[in-house]
């Protein structure tokens, strides 16, 4: 029986010690797969708007202890009902329908949100997302270089930006005024935020400033 066991600890990557341990051990792990497998089925198929209501219905009184949620490709076109998952960590709603961030309110304790691949024509409604670290929004319709205001609340916690494949991008201010907002930002679009990135980004600033003032002010005679 212990070389079954030690066969089945390699297979499964859990610690063998003894016979209860173990199969504590195995019994946790094929309960996890189990819930992640049930879960993919229960995204599968659900009508627009029902998906949400799917997953907190399933997962009960354990929605409030999820920390990561993948509902990329289910053709959603609302993020809607999340309130029951305060403690989610990770939200991944990437190639869907998409076309407002809304309802994003109770996620205090988020840190990663993956909403690329969508209709989004605004970033708008993080203001109480303090704790994100990663936010990846390419491939939308994002074109408003001001709507960068909109991650203002998490500008000193962010370390990954996605923006490629918006038309904001576009803008020669646009690199600048990110790095220069978002100071603790490590990679941006994909490519790693360098100290002569900081440094250009810094030099590109267009403040208005006393020295400016002076050297463009004219006095009437």
């Amino acid at each position: 029986a212990s070389a079954a066991f030690e066969v089945l600890s390699a297979a499964f990557d859990f610690e063998y010690d003894t016979h209860e341990t173990a199969c504590d051990a195995l019994e946790e792990r094929l309960r996890r797969e189990r819930d992640e497998v049930h879960g993919e089925r229960l995204m599968s198929g659900a009508p627009d708007g029902e998906t949400f209501r799917r997953a907190t219905r399933f997962f009960g009184a354990d929605a409030g202890v999820l920390t990561r949620l993948d509902l990329h490709g289910v053709g959603l076109s609302r993020i809607e009902n999340l309130e029951a998952c305060g403690n989610l960590k990770t939200l991944v709603l990437a190639f869907n329908e998409i076309t407002k961030l809304e309802n994003l309110e109770s996620l205090t304790k988020l840190e990663h949100l993956d909403v690329s691949h969508n209709a989004l024509r605004r970033i708008e409604n993080l203001a109480g997302l303090s704790r994100l670290n990663a936010i990846l929004l390419s491939d939308n319709k994002l074109f408003r270089l001001e709507d960068l205001n909109a991650m203002r609340a998490a500008a000193s916690s962010l370390r990954e930006l996605d923006l490629r494949a918006n038309a904001m991008r576009e803008n020669r201010a646009y690199a600048g005024l990110v790095l220069r907002r978002m100071t603790a930002l490590q990679v941006l679009d994909g490519v790693k935020v360098t100290e002569s990135d900081r440094r250009r980004a810094a030099a590109s600033t267009t403040t208005l400033t006393a020295a400016m003032i002076k050297a463009h002010a004219t006095l009437d005679e």
